[in-house]
């Protein structure tokens, strides 16, 4: 089976995913970790070995958590061949409500999360658990490091004097980690910590030492690497007229390619890579959602 997309819906609740073989959507249902009133899929991801990542979240854990305290999310992963689930992540994530995507090392001894908030950062799973990203994004006259803000949601506290980080991308060969941020939030303390500029950057997963390599993006969210390494494929604003949809954009050959205009909520990448699935907003609302599949080479080579 060739998985191309796997989509998450919020309403009724559920995962869906669509095979390359016959592009039908069908639904899979996966247990619960821990005794839960209710479960829901906040993220997912195709893994290094092949089996589908997944944020579980229960909510109102029992008999041995009360109501509001019993609410944890799980990082699991899921065997197409044999139906199985691990546990990719010990114990629950912290703050179970902000977990958000993750990337994992093609030895899938470490991985990158994402806290998603107006504090958002990026920090360290593993196996045993997680722990603070010591990483610092600076323009020459800004900077911050990304510890700071995992410590402040950690324990509540404000950080208006740091940036925001976002979608995490191990690159396929595990030599660089891609993610997102802005330093435009230094200062600020509303919604508009995540309304400036970002910019993308890499980094060695050894030395950390964040290289920007594409600015002028405004409000991103997803970010996923090419099988073969060679592209990025993002969702936000970008270009010369700052479209919004889904892009690519090749680090080594420094261009950047529109591969579809709207607003866009999900994509995935092929496993050969010639193509890549987006779920694109049918409506103002975003109540229905279109999945379009789109030929990378042609718009990589301009055709």
């Amino acid at each position: 089976m060739q998985l191309i997309w796997v989509h998450v819906e919020a309403d009724p609740g559920g995962l869906w995913y669509i095979t390359a073989d016959d592009h039908q959507l069908r639904q899979l249902t996966i247990g619960a970790v821990a005794h839960c009133s209710r479960i829901d899929y906040p993220g997912s991801a195709v893994l290094p070995d092949g089996r589908l990542g997944l944020i579980q979240r229960c909510y109102d854990r029992w008999p041995d958590r009360p109501t509001p305290l019993g609410d944890e999310s799980y990082l699991l992963a899921y065997d197409w061949a044999t139906g199985d689930i691990d546990q990719l992540v010990e114990g629950p994530l912290p703050n179970s409500d902000l977990a958000g995507e993750f990337t994992w090392n093609p030895e899938m001894t470490r991985g990158a999360q994402e806290f998603v908030s107006l504090y958002g950062t990026l920090y360290w799973i593993s196996p045993t658990g997680t722990e603070p990203m010591t990483a610092t994004v600076s323009d020459g006259r800004r900077s911050w490091s990304l510890d700071e803000n995992y410590l402040a949601i950690r324990d509540h506290l404000e950080a208006n004097d740091t940036g925001v980080a976002r979608a995490p991308a191990w690159s396929p060969d595990g030599t660089q980690i891609a993610f997102l941020s802005t330093l435009d939030s230094i200062g600020r303390g509303d919604m508009g910590r995540t309304a400036g500029s970002w910019g993308l950057y890499l980094m060695g997963p050894v030395a950390l030492e964040p290289k920007p390599v594409l600015d002028g993006i405004y409000d991103p969210t997803a970010m996923q690497w090419s099988p073969d390494g060679e592209w990025l494929a993002f969702v936000g604003q970008a270009g010369q007229r700052r479209q919004r949809g889904l892009w690519l954009y090749s680090p080594t050959l420094d261009q950047l390619k529109l591969v579809a205009e709207g607003r866009v909520v999900g994509l995935a990448w092929s496993p050969d890579g010639d193509a890549i699935a987006a779920a694109l907003c049918a409506d103002e609302l975003c109540q229905r959602t279109d999945i379009w599949q789109y030929d990378v080479r042609a718009i990589t080579e301009g055709q």
